[in-house]
């Protein structure tokens, strides 16, 4: 359990990474998080269906293809810049229950596997990116607030008024106190 504390709003808050247990496998926010994101993407492109005359048949044989090529991507790239850990510790990297996924790779695995698809389907790549666009920066922003309930890419030391404190207890009696700014609430907004 972590206390974020945003002084301009007089707020704290305690933020545990793991939502709820189900037969003694935690279940973690930022899955749940990224779960929201990407069904709130699906909805949005079953709301504009049809534009740029892409059916949303096709926005889903898509993402059969791009989600889970996109995490390993995004695992592939966070491995690859950290690869001395993973090859110490080679049974590591395919667990991502700790961590370690790279945004950079996922949307890199991402845009080569739609490049592939518009080949073979003989889609028009910059109607089927231009689809697609809204859709990734609503995923994306809220993508961002697991971010924030991991406290991680939460931005630099600031001293300004719209900080937010991030208390980590180490032991019972001792508080690390890191004044940062509130670079996820911009994002997200």
């Amino acid at each position: 359990m972590q206390i974020v504390e945003i002084p301009i709003l007089n707020l704290k808050l305690k933020i545990s990474k793991i939502a709820f247990n189900i037969f003694g496998i935690d279940i973690y926010w930022y899955a749940l998080i990224i779960v929201v994101s990407i069904v709130s993407a699906l909805f949005y492109c079953k709301k504009i269906k049809g534009k740029y005359g892409i059916k949303f048949e096709t926005i889903l044989n898509v993402c059969i293809l791009v989600i889970p090529i996109g995490i390993i991507c995004a695992r592939l790239y966070y491995v690859i810049f950290n690869l001395k850990y993973f090859i110490e510790n080679p049974m590591q990297i395919l667990d991502i229950r700790d961590g370690g996924l790279a945004i950079y790779g996922g949307i890199i695995g991402g845009i080569v596997t739609i490049i592939l698809y518009c080949k073979k389907h003989e889609i028009n790549l910059f109607d089927l990116l231009d689809y697609l666009a809204p859709a990734v920066a609503l995923a994306q922003s809220i993508g961002r607030w697991g971010n924030f309930v991991n406290i991680e890419a939460y931005g630099t030391q600031t001293s300004l008024p719209w900080k937010m404190c991030i208390i980590e207890m180490c032991t019972p009696y001792f508080f690390i106190w890191i004044t940062l700014h509130i670079f996820n609430i911009f994002i997200a907004v």
